[in-house]
């Protein structure tokens, strides 16, 4: 930009008044007004025009035409004009010029022109910036369409997971029925798949409209233990061992489970394929840390106090040194067919939970990711953890997401048959059936059609319900309450109560 003249000591000779055009006697402006290529208009307090410089003088061809019938829309050019008149102080503003080859985008500079405290003009001066605008913004598209790749590359990956598991569990479910015993595990567990993938699906269509996963305070431990079942088909004869300390079972973390449910699922695989396709061993852990403000920043969390810490171990052969500390970017493998994506999910995910995760790997003893989130709050403590009831029953839950997803996946852990119901609407259809096939309801009170869900469940007073975050006094037949978030001893306790309650007629 060309830089601004200084304004004389002496006074500069005012030119006549009526604008640029018949000034007879030049002033201290007019031969840089003629040399600069910017948008330059010299103008008096109250904002009328004195001279018109650079790109602007062939479009003001009348003198006493108004700069701001060249700027669309005009408002806020005269809205710069009064805040400098009033504050004296330069201000920036980027408006756009209509000139004769249309719309350009001009940065002005408005500078007030000074003598002691008077104001004696205003210099508004301008740069044009159309160019550099349409640059910025096809940078800008570029950088969107490199961030929609990278999510869309992990979403992929992510599927190719899920898939792997539903066919496996299709597999296995054959072969048993073949054998003539039950595959009802094996299915449940596909079907499970197939529901994540539908989730995962509509998690980045909501993505695309600027929408977010839901997130809330929950009991991590619960996605953990429901993801290591729905593992199972792939361990291929390893085992998979899952250790959660007592704090860790009453942990809360903000977040969705969709989201941790992925940094499990992602950590295991990589564990698994880590053993090179021998039998082996994997070791999920999970427990609480209380870290101090150095160890909290070295592990990427912003304060200190108690965290989350899952871990995933595996006996496999290692990462070699010289990759251990880029194996969390994309595109970076240790193994000749991988594709460097899952670690690269991960480390986004954590991140974006405002947590930390790390490598621990010493060549030819196996390799440790570590996973630590900030602990938000607490479950109420128990006297003892509760044994999970185990089940075949059929379960009909009526929850909102995410609750719907870590509950209901957590019962098909458990071995119960869970049919998810989206609105009450659906639910009071088929409770509307002379025998509604179900064994157990598990609800939240619903913000529509309550009244009608009322006088359904007024038909089946001996059907078990478990209330979560309402009294259970609001429905008919009453049932059991739980606070939400509910942990893993709060279900199973309320589970074991509920069927014992109970007695369908």
């Amino acid at each position: 930009m060309t830089p601004s003249p200084r304004t004389p000591r002496q006074d500069p000779p005012q030119p006549p008044e009526g604008g640029h055009g018949g000034v007879e006697t030049p002033s201290p402006w007019s031969a840089w007004l003629r040399e600069t290529r910017d948008y330059v208009a010299r103008l008096d307090p109250r904002g009328r025009l004195l001279e018109a410089g650079g790109a602007f003088r062939p479009l003001l061809r009348d003198p006493q035409e108004d700069p701001a019938s060249r700027i669309s829309p005009p408002a806020p050019w005269r809205q710069a004009l009064a805040q400098v008149r009033t504050a004296r102080r330069p201000l920036r503003r980027t408006l756009r010029v209509q000139g004769d080859g249309g719309l350009r985008e001009v940065e002005f500079q408005f500078l007030p022109l000074l003598e002691g405290k008077d104001l004696t003009g205003i210099l508004a001066q301008g740069r044009d910036v159309t160019e550099l605008r349409q640059l910025q913004r096809e940078r800008a598209q570029n950088q969107d369409l490199r961030t929609l790749g990278y999510m869309t590359s992990g979403v992929v990956h992510d599927l190719q997971n899920l898939f792997a598991v539903v066919l496996g569990s299709l597999d296995m479910a054959e072969g048993r029925l073949r054998a003539g015993r039950s595959g009802e595990q094996d299915l449940s567990r596909a079907r499970r798949g197939a529901l994540r993938a539908r989730a995962l699906a509509s998690q980045v269509l909501r993505q695309t409209r600027g929408g977010k996963e839901t997130r809330c305070l929950f009991p991590p431990t619960l996605t953990v233990e429901e993801v290591l079942d729905f593992l199972l088909p792939l361990t291929r004869g390893s085992s998979l061992h899952l250790a959660s300390s007592e704090e860790a079972h009453r942990a809360l973390v903000w977040g969705a489970p969709g989201e941790i449910g992925r940094i499990v699922l992602n950590l295991c695989v990589n564990a698994f394929q880590a053993l090179e396709a021998r039998p082996g061993r994997v070791e999920v852990g999970c427990s609480v840390e209380e870290l101090k403000a150095s160890e909290a920043r070295k592990r990427g969390l912003k304060d200190p106090g108690p965290a989350f810490v899952l871990t995933v171990q595996d006996d496999g052969p290692g990462i070699p040194r010289e990759v251990q500390d880029r194996i969390f970017q994309r595109g970076v493998s240790f193994r000749p067919e991988g594709h460097g994506l899952g670690l690269g999910v991960v480390q986004d995910l954590v991140r974006d939970l405002g947590g930390g995760v790390w490598v621990r790997s010493v060549p030819g003893e196996g390799a440790a990711f570590s996973v630590a989130l900030p602990v938000r709050g607490w479950t109420d403590p128990r006297d003892r953890e509760e044994t999970p009831r185990q089940g075949n029953e059929r379960v009909w839950t009526l929850l909102s997401s995410p609750w719907r997803e870590l509950y209901g996946g957590l019962l098909s852990s458990w071995g119960y048959d869970v049919t998810p119901f989206e609105s009450a609407a659906a639910l009071v259809r088929r409770l509307g059936d002379l025998d509604p096939s179900a064994d157990l309801l598990l609800l939240e009170k619903p913000d529509e059609d309550a009244s009608a869900l009322n006088r359904a469940l007024s038909g089946h007073p001996r059907l078990p319900r478990i209330l979560l975050g309402s009294d259970p006094s609001t429905l008919p037949g009453g049932g059991l309450s739980l606070p939400l978030p509910a942990s893993r001893t709060d279900i199973a306790l309320a589970l074991a109560q509920a069927f014992d309650s109970f007695r369908k007629v």
